[in-house]
């Protein structure tokens, strides 16, 4: 969780630099989450009938966490940036043993507890995160 509040440190000091960075020609513009793509993706996916829900954490990352009846494949945890396509972890369970992998080992000890706190409000990040459940 330390990496991770540091990252969310270093963001949020990047985003009051914005409007310096607008006046010099960058945008102030934050893209925010595309929730439709990911509505989209969770929609269409296989292996969902326990769970399939997505949440947008701190308007930066959406948690899409799944389970269902596929032996091999369930339950899937994701953590993404704003798009279906910039994947940053991915936890799976398997009858063998689970796994988590991350592309930025940073992310994972965050992701890690997303994971454990699924069940819990606010996937367990406390009172310094926002965490919106994503209905579809």
């Amino acid at each position: 969780m330390t990496s991770f509040r540091n990252t969310l440190r270093r963001v949020s000091l990047c985003a009051a630099l914005l409007p310096a960075l607008a006046a010099c020609g960058g945008s102030a513009e934050e893209p925010r989450v595309e929730t439709a793509q990911f509505i989209a993706m969770a929609k269409a996916a296989a292996c969902t009938e326990s769970r399939n829900r997505l949440y947008v954490i701190d308007d930066m990352n959406v948690f899409w966490d799944t389970a269902g009846d596929c032996p091999y494949a369930s339950p899937v945890s994701k953590l993404f940036a704003k798009t279906p396509g910039d994947l940053l972890c991915t936890y799976t369970g398997r009858p063998g043993g689970a796994f988590t992998v991350c592309n930025d080992n940073a992310l994972r000890e965050m992701f890690s507890s997303l994971v454990a706190n699924r069940d819990k409000a606010g996937l367990g990040l406390g009172t310094g995160h926002t965490v919106q459940e994503i209905p579809f």
